[in-house]
């Protein structure tokens, strides 16, 4: 079977296996499959004990991959990797004077993603539903509020900067959006032995741009906004979009994109010609929220969807809450889920650790938020003085 991996300080352990053994024929068969063929110098075993991307991370047996990375380069360890017992390496260029046998392929970053899939047993494939959210901000409420959203069909989780949400509601702390392809492979293992038959995963722009989920295939995506973020990797904001808009590509073609209406950055996007839905508060939207009263610990309004009304009273604070329910709200209902069954589930929807988090109510109303981009931090301020009468401390 493969690993139950959880948390101890900043690295992941496996409670039992590393995933299944793989086959030298198996790694070569799904590469070439995919695209990505591989060309052996020198003879490699016939099996490899597990998969690593790190260096540090190699035990006996290992196939290592070598990433070229923003600062480091996996090909300049191909030598640390064979003495922690690597017995072959994926590569993109031949490296001269490395005892290891080396698979040559064109993108060592898909090799990855795909050979970390099929050790770990394809986790995604027996999934009823995966859906992707990516957007500067609201990802993280949206997969929350998507994964409670999907437990109408039965057991769902989420994954994104919060970790992993089984079904049960507990959390596992995570490090990265989206994690690398081993990371993102075992947590979907844990997922699925948690009990999970559906999952929601934040998708972030450098995952995009990074590979990390090209082996898998998603039921819906979300896109929530588009704001400044992330310019100190992506050249500029047209990169930054189209790196999210790669998420299209990984949409089945009988799929949906799920696109925030009220925002004019994806006007004019083909998304890959997937079917397009969108939502938001303006007549243009497919769903809408409409007759929208915002309070002190969140919001009434009506789902108007399918030219009928539901009344939603959603306990998460702030208009851009409002979004990010529609959102995955409208994911949900294309997926199959009906309006009316969603509008009464959004009043039992947990509150989001981080994310306009009410910590208390009386004697004064105190939240927490992680907000951090300019535009985040607006639209959490703005949303504060509506609410607040008197002074407001931050």
């Amino acid at each position: 079977m493969p690993a139950t991996v959880v948390a101890v300080g900043d690295k992941r352990v496996a409670e039992s296996t590393r995933g299944h053994v793989i086959r030298r024929t198996s790694v070569e068969d799904r590469l070439s499959a995919r695209g990505v063929p591989v060309s052996w110098e020198g003879e490699p075993p016939a099996e490899f004990a597990g998969l690593a991307v790190d260096s540090r991370s190699v035990v006996p047996g290992d196939l290592f991959c070598a990433i070229r990375g923003t600062q480091l380069d996996g090909h300049d360890f191909l030598d640390r990797a064979a003495a922690a017992g690597a017995t072959a390496a994926l590569v993109e260029r031949p490296v001269p004077d490395v005892s290891l046998p080396l698979g040559v392929v064109s993108d060592t970053r898909i090799a990855a993603a795909h050979v970390a899939s099929l050790q770990r047993g394809d986790p995604a494939v027996g999934l009823r539903l995966l859906v992707g959210v990516t957007g500067t901000n609201g990802k993280t409420t949206t997969v929350l509020v998507l994964r409670h959203l999907l437990g109408l069909f039965g057991p769902a989780a989420g994954l994104g900067t919060l970790g992993l949400f089984e079904p049960s509601g507990t959390r596992r702390p995570g490090h990265l959006t989206t994690p690398g392809p081993v990371e993102l492979m075992e947590d979907l293992v844990l997922a699925r032995r948690l009990g999970a038959e559906s999952v929601a995963m934040e998708v972030s722009s450098h995952a995009l741009a990074q590979r990390r989920v090209e082996a898998l295939t998603f039921d819906g995506a979300v896109f929530t906004n588009l704001t400044r973020e992330h310019l100190d990797y992506h050249p500029d904001m047209r990169g930054y979009r189209e790196a999210k808009l790669q998420l299209a590509d990984r949409v089945t073609p009988s799929g949906v994109c799920v696109v925030n209406a009220e925002d004019p950055a994806w006007e004019g996007q083909s998304f890959a010609g997937r079917r397009v839905v969108t939502f938001g508060v303006s007549r243009t939207a497919h769903v809408r929220a409409e007759d929208v009263f915002l309070h002190e610990t969140g919001s009434r309004w009506s789902l108007a969807a399918g030219g009928s009304r539901f009344d939603v009273d959603l306990p998460l604070v702030g208009d851009f809450n409002v979004l990010n329910a529609l959102g995955a709200v409208t994911a949900a209902l294309e997926l199959g889920l009906t309006a009316d069954a969603l509008a009464a589930r959004l009043a039992t929807v947990p509150q989001v650790p981080g994310r306009m988090e009410v910590l208390a109510r009386h004697p004064r109303l105190v939240l927490r938020d992680y907000a951090h981009t300019p535009d985040a931090y607006s639209r959490v301020l703005a949303t504060l003085r509506r609410m607040v009468r008197g002074r407001l401390l931050i």
